[in-house]
C-alpha cells in the first residue's frame, strides 16, 4: 500500500514536471512573442519617427519658400512703390514748375496791365486837365 502510495507520489511528481516544462515551454514561448511583438513596434515607431522628420523637413522648407517668396514680393511691392512715389515726386515738381511759370506770367501780364492803366490814366487825366484848364480860360476870358 505504501509503495503504491509511493508510486502514486513519484506518477504526480512526474506529471507535475511534465506540466512545469509546459508551463515553461509557454513562458518561453510568451516571452518570444512578447519580443517579436516590442521588435515590430520599435520598428514602426521608428518609421513613423523617419516619416514625421521628413514630412516636417519638407513641410519647414515648404513654409520657408513660402515666406521667401512672401518677403520677396514684399520686397518688389516695396521697391515699386518707391519708384512709384519718385514718379508721382517727380511729377509733382514738374507741375509745381509748371505752376511756378503759369504764375510768372500772371504776374507779368497784371504788371503790364497795371503800367498800361497807370499810364492811361495819367494821359486821361492830363487830358481832363487841360481841358478844365481851357474851359476856365475861356470863362475868365468871357468875364474879363
Amino acid at each position: 500500500d505504501i509503495d503504491h502510495k509511493h508510486n502514486h507520489h513519484n506518477d504526480v511528481d512526474h506529471d507535475l514536471i511534465h506540466h512545469n516544462d509546459d508551463i515553461d515551454h509557454k513562458h518561453q514561448h510568451h516571452d518570444d512573442d512578447n519580443h517579436h511583438h516590442n521588435q515590430h513596434i520599435f520598428d514602426i515607431d521608428h518609421e513613423h519617427h523617419q516619416f514625421l522628420h521628413k514630412y516636417n523637413f519638407h513641410h519647414n522648407q515648404h513654409n520657408y519658400n513660402i515666406d521667401h517668396k512672401h518677403h520677396q514680393h514684399h520686397n518688389d511691392v516695396d521697391h515699386d512703390l518707391i519708384h512709384h512715389n519718385d514718379d508721382i515726386d517727380h511729377k509733382h515738381q514738374h507741375h509745381d514748375d509748371d505752376n511756378q511759370h503759369h504764375n510768372q506770367h500772371i504776374f507779368d501780364i497784371d504788371h503790364e496791365h497795371h503800367q498800361h492803366l497807370h499810364k492811361y490814366n495819367f494821359h486821361h487825366n492830363q487830358h481832363n486837365y487841360n481841358i478844365d484848364h481851357k474851359h476856365h480860360q475861356h470863362h475868365n476870358d468871357v468875364d474879363h
